[in-house]
């Protein structure tokens, strides 16, 4: 299926970026792929992001493609471990829909963008939204703007 194919891709980009981006004797994974189905469609459209426990799906699309805002988590294995539909709702400053962007862990935070565009929003409003890995809870959100926010990362100097 279409879905399993984009999120095979989606997974296998994040487990690279990730064992790229540290030192690989310290991960604490594999480097054997595993692959498994999200357990609805369109569950990975925005993004896929990893801590050392889960793999929390972002997006901004039910089963049916209409906008709504969900993350998913499942285990390594695959099994989901618990779902959260509709869990930002807030609008832009209008009221209209801001729609998930991608997301990443950061600092043990799942930090996702937003954005009013797919919600008919103008001018065009950007923000930054962080939960909480273990309450999956939306403790800060930070407005950034205009335009799309699409992406966000955490700088680290060397």
């Amino acid at each position: 299926m279409r879905y399993t194919i984009l999120f095979k891709l989606l997974f296998i980009i994040s487990i690279l970026f990730i064992l790229g981006s540290e030192d690989i004797t310290q991960n604490k994974h594999s480097l054997s792929l595993k692959e498994f189905s999200a357990h609805k469609q369109y569950r990975a459209w925005q993004g896929i992001s990893i801590d050392e426990k889960f793999i929390y799906l972002v997006t901004d699309r039910n089963e049916h493609f209409q906008l709504e805002n969900i993350i998913s988590i499942y285990t390594y294995d695959g099994n989901l471990v618990k779902e959260y539909n509709d869990i930002y709702s807030a609008g832009d400053s209008n009221g209209k829909f801001m729609s998930f962007g991608a997301s990443n862990i950061i600092d043990h935070q799942l930090y996702i963008t937003a954005y009013n565009l797919h919600g008919g929003g103008f001018p065009l409003e950007s923000k930054v939204l962080v939960f909480s890995t273990k309450a999956m809870k939306l403790i800060r959100e930070h407005d950034i703007g205009g335009g799309v926010a699409e992406s966000i990362t955490k700088y680290k100097q060397r």
